[in-house]
């Protein structure tokens, strides 16, 4: 069961970070480690969020973006496997055509790379770690309200590192497995160009640092019946103060809360080949947003189903997405918002 079930349970928690507190997207997955043998994984995620306040006349900010993964995973013996995961952990996309914040836009993306290990003991735990590294790139433009004069910057960062360390119990006969995973805060450089646009006024060069959150993430799956399998997520990120703030005074990011994000999932196996999941997520929300991110919280719902062939899975997932009400600088409200996301992943053992 675990084998099939465990499948399910990955797929219906990909779309899980997809729209969630700060600029979280990925929710920084680490999955593979578990699976049996040597294995590659390819996903693909879309997101098509709806965001608007028709108390300020202002018509939907955003549009449709994705997401890539791409997983290794090699036993070297029976105790000891290592991982390569990539994916994009941050990100932003977001563009005011009317209403107060008319001209502010953001066009935020960034690579996410894990280099991970992981050693059985001989008493089901395990534990696993190594090194995170993360780069971050895009352009922002603050809105008129943001800081009196609207200004445009474009910037790329380093490659900067981060660590990771966790530890897992698993009870296989019952399909029994809890992980926990702490990530370190990464603090990247960044370089790039500054201009004011209200009078315009000839770019200048600007460098900067920003700290990007510590996070802490706790997986759990358990068999409850024949075929039957209880899994979810609690996600934790802090990005209380995490701010973009240049040396001429442009303050284009300032976050003031952590964000815990929950979901739980109930699979069933169908027969050796489809298996399917259903899922609830809840993230709790403060009302108040950001130029960035006008929602605040969340609650969804999704679906998915997984088919096994051989060493081949191919794994879907649908998710609905109600995004919490905000009020932005103050003033404009945000309600009524939604998302849809889409994913599916394709795994190989080898």
């Amino acid at each position: 069961m675990n084998k099939l079930m465990s499948t399910a349970a990955l797929l219906a928690l990909t779309t899980t970070g997809a729209v969630a507190g700060g600029i979280d997207r990925s929710g920084l997955p680490v999955g593979i480690l578990f699976e049996e043998g040597n294995r590659i994984e390819l996903s693909f995620g879309s997101v098509s969020p709806s965001v608007s306040s028709a108390a300020f006349g202002m018509s939907d900010a955003t549009s449709a973006y994705t997401q890539l993964g791409v997983s290794v995973k090699i036993d070297l013996n029976d105790q000891l496997s290592l991982a390569l995961i990539y994916d994009q952990p941050l990100g932003a996309q977001i563009a005011y055509t009317d209403g107060a914040f008319a001209g502010g836009s953001a066009d935020v993306k960034s690579d996410g790379f894990m280099f991970l290990g992981r050693y059985k003991l001989n008493n089901g735990f395990s534990v696993h770690g190594g090194l995170r590294a993360q780069s971050i790139s895009g352009s922002i433009v603050s809105a008129p309200s943001n800081t009196g004069l609207p200004t445009a910057l474009q910037a790329s960062s380093d490659l900067a590192l981060g660590g990771v360390i966790g530890v897992a119990y698993e009870k296989p006969e019952i399909a029994l497995r809890v992980a926990l995973t702490y990530f370190s805060g990464i603090s990247n450089s960044f370089t790039g160009v500054e201009m004011q646009l209200n009078p315009v006024l000839a770019p200048v060069a600007t460098a900067f640092d920003v700290d990007t959150p510590q996070s802490v993430n706790l997986d759990f799956q358990t068999g409850i019946a024949q075929d039957t399998l209880l899994f979810g997520s609690i996600r934790w990120a802090d990005w209380e103060g995490v701010e973009l703030t240049t040396p001429g005074g442009g303050n284009y990011i300032d976050f003031d809360q952590t964000t815990t994000t929950y979901n739980l999932g109930l699979g069933r196996r169908l027969n050796e080949n489809w298996s399917v999941a259903a899922t609830v997520g809840y993230e709790k929300g403060d009302g108040t947003g950001t130029n960035l991110g006008p929602t605040s919280g969340q609650r969804s719902v999704g679906l998915g189903a997984s088919w096994t062939e051989g060493n081949t899975k191919v794994s879907m997932g649908v998710r609905y997405i109600e995004l919490g009400d905000a009020i932005v600088s103050g003033v404009v409200p945000f309600t009524d918002n939604t998302a849809w996301a889409a994913g599916v992943k394709v795994g190989w053992s080898f």
